[in-house]
This record gives C-alpha cells, sequence and structure tokens, in this order.
C-alpha cells in the first residue's frame, strides 16, 4: 500500500508540476500577445502603458527600431513614471517627434517584449461611411481552379492537376507575358502539345509544363479556370489631407480560393445602396448596391489591396465622398470600453449610430483588435445588426476616429470586430 502511494504521490507531483509550467508559459504568450509590437505617441502628451500584469518597463537606446534606422529621440526627451508600485502602470511622455523602443519584463525579471514607439503630431482623417463600388485588376491572371476534360478516346484526364493551384498567378506562356483571361485563352486553347506557364505562388516565381489533351469535341484544352478581375461593393472608411483613402478594414479575397487577390491596379466608382437584406442568427445580412461605373462615377484609382483594406488616391474633391468635418487620429492606447459611434450608410446619407465597445485586444495587429456591439434601435430596425458591405464603416469615440467595422459574427449579427485606425494607416504606407 505505502509503494501505491508513492507511486500516486509521484504521479499527482508530475501532474502538478506539469499543469503549472504549461500555466506559465500560457501566461507569459498570452500577455506577450496582448501587448502591441508597435505604439503611437503624441508629442507632449502623456500616455498609460497600462496591460493588466505586472512588468517593468526600460528605454533601448542605440537599437535598430523596425523600420530601420536607429532610435533617434534623445533619452532625456523621454521621461518614463511609474504609477504603480507594482508595475501595471507606468505613463510615458516624449518631447520630441521620432522613434525609440521600450523593452518590458514580466515580473521584472523576464525579458517579454520589445516595443517600437513611433512619436508624432496629431493626424487628422476625413471619416466618410459612404458606400464605393470596388473594381481591380489582377497582377497576372489567376487561377481559380482546375477540372478534368472528357477525351476523344473516352478518357477523363486532368492535364493541370498537381501542377497548377488555386490560386496560382498564370504570368506568361512560352516566354509570351499574360496580360488578361483573353489573351490566355488565345495562347492556350486549340493548340496542341506541351507548354511552359510561367505562374507566381505565394510570392514565389517558377515554370511548369503542361500538355493540353484532345477532348471529345475535337478541340485541345488544359483545364485551368482563371479570373482577371474582382470586383464588390464596401465601405469608404477615411479620407486624408492628400486625398488618400482607406476602406473596408480588410481585404477582397477571391469567391473562390479565399485568399487575398493580388492586384495591379484598380478603380473605385460610386455605389447605390436599393435594398437592404436583414441579418439574423445563422445568417448574415447584406447591404444590396448598384456600382456607377462610369467616367463621373468614378471617385479614384486603388493601388493597393491587403488584410487590413483597400486604399489608393482620390482624383475628385474629398467632399464628393466625405461630408462630415475631419476628425483627429485616435490611437490604441486611447479607446476605451464603453460607448462609441459607427458612420455609415444603409438607406442614402451616411449617418451616426450609436455602438458599444465591448472588447479591446491591445495587442491586435490583424483587422479584430475590437469586438463591438450595435446598440442603436434604428439600426437594429432597419438592418438587424452588422451587414456584409457596411465592413469599412468609421467607429468614433470621444470625438476621434480610432478604426472600422470589418466583421459580423454569425451567431450573433448585433455583434462583430472592428480594426485599429492605425493599423490602416500602417498598411496604407
Amino acid at each position: 500500500m505505502t509503494e501505491n502511494k508513492q507511486i500516486y504521490r509521484r504521479w499527482l507531483v508530475g501532474l502538478l508540476t506539469i499543469v503549472i509550467v504549461f500555466s506559465l508559459v500560457f501566461t507569459f504568450f498570452y500577455f506577450k500577445g496582448r501587448i502591441p509590437g508597435k505604439l503611437y505617441l503624441l508629442i507632449d502628451e502623456e500616455s498609460d502603458l497600462s496591460f493588466g500584469f505586472p512588468f517593468t518597463v526600460d528605454l533601448e537606446e542605440n537599437l535598430e527600431a523596425a523600420w530601420g534606422g536607429e532610435s533617434n529621440i534623445p533619452a532625456d526627451k523621454i521621461r518614463l513614471t511609474r504609477t504603480d508600485p507594482t508595475g501595471q502602470s507606468t505613463t510615458i511622455v516624449s518631447s520630441e517627434t521620432g522613434d525609440f523602443q521600450l523593452k518590458l519584463k514580466l515580473f521584472g525579471l523576464f525579458d517579454l517584449k520589445t516595443i517600437d514607439v513611433e512619436v508624432t503630431e496629431q493626424q487628422y482623417l476625413y471619416p466618410s461611411g459612404r458606400p464605393v463600388g470596388l473594381y481591380m485588376k489582377t497582377a497576372g491572371v489567376m487561377v481559380i481552379g482546375t477540372s478534368e476534360l472528357n477525351t476523344y478516346s473516352g478518357q477523363k484526364i486532368s492535364p493541370a492537376d498537381g501542377l497548377i493551384r488555386s490560386g496560382d498567378y498564370i504570368l506568361a506562356v512560352d516566354e509570351t507575358k499574360v496580360e488578361n483571361k483573353e489573351q490566355l485563352s488565345e495562347l492556350v486553347h486549340g493548340r496542341e502539345g506541351e507548354m511552359t506557364f510561367t505562374i507566381r505562388r505565394k510570392g514565389e516565381t517558377s515554370k511548369v509544363k503542361i500538355r493540353s489533351v484532345c477532348c471529345d469535341d475535337g478541340t485541345f484544352r488544359t483545364g485551368i479556370w482563371v479570373r482577371d478581375d474582382v470586383q464588390g461593393i464596401g465601405t469608404m472608411t477615411y479620407v486624408d489631407q492628400d486625398g488618400e483613402f482607406g476602406c473596408l478594414g480588410h481585404g477582397i479575397s477571391d469567391t473562390d480560393t479565399g485568399q487575398i487577390v493580388e492586384i495591379c491596379g484598380g478603380d473605385i466608382y460610386r455605389a447605390n445602396i436599393r435594398d437592404v437584406l436583414k441579418g439574423r442568427v445563422g445568417i448574415p445580412g447584406s447591404l444590396l448596391g448598384m456600382i456607377v461605373y462610369s467616367e463621373t462615377g468614378q471617385y479614384g484609382e486603388i493601388a493597393r489591396n491587403t488584410e487590413k483594406g483597400v486604399f489608393g488616391q482620390l482624383n475628385q474633391p474629398i467632399s464628393e465622398i466625405c461630408e462630415q468635418e475631419a476628425l483627429p487620429v485616435g490611437y490604441r492606447g486611447e479607446i476605451e470600453i464603453g460607448p462609441a459611434k459607427i458612420l455609415s450608410t444603409v438607406d442614402g446619407a451616411a449617418q451616426y449610430y450609436e455602438i458599444e465597445i465591448i472588447r479591446i485586444n491591445p495587442g491586435s495587429q490583424d483587422n479584430k483588435g475590437m469586438t463591438i456591439q450595435i446598440t442603436d434601435e434604428r439600426l437594429l430596425e432597419k438592418t438587424g445588426g452588422i451587414l456584409q458591405g457596411m465592413s469599412g464603416s468609421p467607429v468614433i469615440q470621444n470625438g476621434r476616429i480610432v478604426g472600422a467595422v470589418t466583421h459580423v459574427l454569425v451567431n450573433d449579427p448585433t455583434r462583430g470586430y472592428g480594426i485599429f485606425i492605425e493599423n490602416m494607416l500602417d498598411a496604407a504606407g
């Protein structure tokens, strides 16, 4: 019996040790993930560094910042003040613009994270909330799939299977550059024999050889399905004072592959909302609209399609798409749990609607930094909550533009996610 007790105790101690180690590791990475890799501070304004766990903050001098170059603010221009003896809260202020780094230590012992800090002047943006139509050309011809072909001999063959994948971009055929799917069709369809395709896959370029097959109708084909453009409707988030815009808060993805579409340019157009498909639990609603493809309806040109939004340059006056006055940018450290507003268009004109910011992930570098809930009865009556097409609606809190709506929760359309405005501005370049 005594031996069994000893075995049981050893087993219990081992299990407890594993639990403790796992808990410490989980705690370390959890808090590391909640701390942003980059912070913005306004010159001469105190900011509170409070991440809800004991840490110490040290100023790192003469270290290369993530964007290159050495820290360029003298240490005597930066003031750190610990406002909580446990280390849970520290205030920081800089009297010069530029960049530097902070090193955080958990419990004052373990290196947790190095934060790149940029000190800047106050930036202003015009919030929009207006619907726009987006049309973009792919950077190469995008493969959306391959198929089996019925051959002249009665076999079923997929000549491109395993060689070309969904999401690849065809750049050339036998050294002839491919500009669009019509040109690709002319180069490939009806052509017998082996062809060399230059493709781009996940940023890397390679060449593959594909042999066409004779189909049961006597034609030669490769069984590759492609597209060379993408379009949709979303919401304009902001325009800066130079006419550069950002919209959606997420990228335009291909409906077949789910991948962010690589583009070589595009245009934004006026869009008119015709109807609202109300959302309900399990079924997201949507704004139904029409894109005005005309010279007078074109607002500007698209330069980038990224995971954090679609960006470009207006060629019309800012007043054509922004009816509101410019607002100061509010960075993640200024966002609070509590009431806020979104600016969105669901029935003609952009209007403010009440929301609640119910959760903030300060470490978020993606487009889900905030969880929001629609509380405005007018909007709930019209839409049931957040709709597809409302992505990009700017989030306003305390008179500052702090982010944009990006996603709806399918199981609760009154709730969704938002991106921090600074993440959009970083992606805009």
